[in-house]
């Protein structure tokens, strides 16, 4: 996939699962090591701050496996956000959840 101009994924909702979306909603309520910002109230989806030490993140908290491909994708193509929308891309070498 292309990056884009503003360092940001854009993937659908496709790619988190019902556990990755209980996740996020605690991660809203806690301070999770990932920052995670619902999108909008009318638009379902989430932002994800991909973290510059995400590797030594990742070895610290409990996260869904859905949330860690997408973490462990963007950090790999440089973002340094992953933006979840329902109208975003399907990434072929992501899990598909619906």
């Amino acid at each position: 996939m292309k990056k884009n101009n503003t360092n940001v994924l854009i993937l659908s909702t496709v790619h988190i699962s019902e556990e990755a979306k209980a996740w996020i909603d605690a991660a809203k309520e806690k301070r999770f090591a990932v920052a995670v910002y619902d999108k909008s109230k009318a638009i379902m989806g989430w932002f994800i701050e991909i973290p510059s030490d995400y590797d030594v993140i990742l070895n610290k908290e409990s996260f869904p496996s859905a949330i860690l491909d997408i973490i462990s994708y963007a950090a790999a193509g440089g973002y340094k956000w992953a933006m979840l929308d329902h109208a975003g891309h399907r990434i072929t070498n992501l899990p598909v959840y619906e």
